[in-house]
């Protein structure tokens, strides 16, 4: 499942904009001007949803870490038609890495980790093939900055449609172990790799000797005050959720597991 970086893109936009005729340039509608008012940016996110057949969308205004304005528009739900407020909570998906990032970073800081250690010294039993270790090894930092060269995840890795929520980590490295095939020397080129942090998360729950989802949650989502937020989908969260859509039908993808959970599995970010 690779993906082109974003590099990729701004390298074809900036070529395209090169290599387009001026008169069609000239042609093209010009840019409209910014929303000067909350009501023009209301009107301008009602456009946007209206014209991309978006069900809804939740809105926060935040300006030197103050809440300006906080809204909802279009329905949480279509089949109900229950509305999109500001209470309404999202799956963020890889906004997780973040938080995994964090946890590594403070247990670094409180000296239970080096982030330039190497993995195959820190976590040995991970499956791991590097023919580059002598001289390039994988660090605990290159999972963070998607350098191990790590491929993304096999195909089978990435709904998990019949075991536990929380099926083993280790587990998961040692079924599906194609992506931990380094491709190249470590720390020379980004590739982006949902496993990486999968191990990441993996080296939590070693260190702290706990889940990395508790240990993320009792460390930084409880005392930011998220006291909503999760990663593991429960009746509680359940009530609160956006229903997710393909953008083909109006019948909820609904929210399905993971193997590489702490890679993107957040069910809810709200405050």
């Amino acid at each position: 499942m690779r993906r082109h970086g974003a590099g990729f893109f701004v390298t074809l936009f900036a070529l395209l904009t090169v290599l387009l005729p001026p008169v069609l340039r000239a042609q093209q509608k010009p840019e409209p001007a910014p929303p000067k008012t909350l009501d023009e940016l209301q009107k301008a996110i009602k456009s946007e949803l209206d014209k991309n057949h978006a069900p809804g969308a939740g809105v926060a205004l935040i300006s030197r870490g103050e809440l300006l304005w906080c809204g909802g528009f279009g329905d949480a739900d279509i089949a109900s038609k229950k509305p999109m407020t500001c209470e309404t909570e999202f799956r963020v998906g890889s906004i997780s890495k973040s938080f995994v990032a964090l946890a590594l970073l403070k247990l670094q800081e409180e000296g239970k980790i080096n982030l330039e250690a190497r993995l195959h010294d820190v976590a040995p039993e991970v499956p791991m093939q590097n023919a580059w270790e002598s001289t390039h090894p994988v660090r605990v930092v290159s999972l963070l900055e998607h350098t191990a060269g790590f491929d993304d995840m096999e195909a089978a890795e990435v709904y998990n449609a019949h075991d536990p929520y929380d099926y083993p980590l280790l587990e998961v490295f040692k079924r599906f172990q194609e992506p931990q095939i380094v491709r190249w020397p470590p720390d020379t080129r980004m590739s982006y790799s949902n496993p990486g942090y999968g191990i990441a998360g993996y080296l939590i729950e070693k260190i702290s000797s706990q889940p990395y989802d508790k240990y993320i949650h009792d460390t930084f989502l409880q005392p930011l005050g998220m006291t909503n937020a999760d990663y593991r989908f429960t009746d509680a969260n359940k009530a609160l959720l956006a229903a997710g859509y393909d953008g083909k039908t109006t019948t909820p993808v609904g929210y399905p597991y993971i193997y590489l959970r702490p890679a993107r599995r957040f069910e809810s970010l709200t405050r």
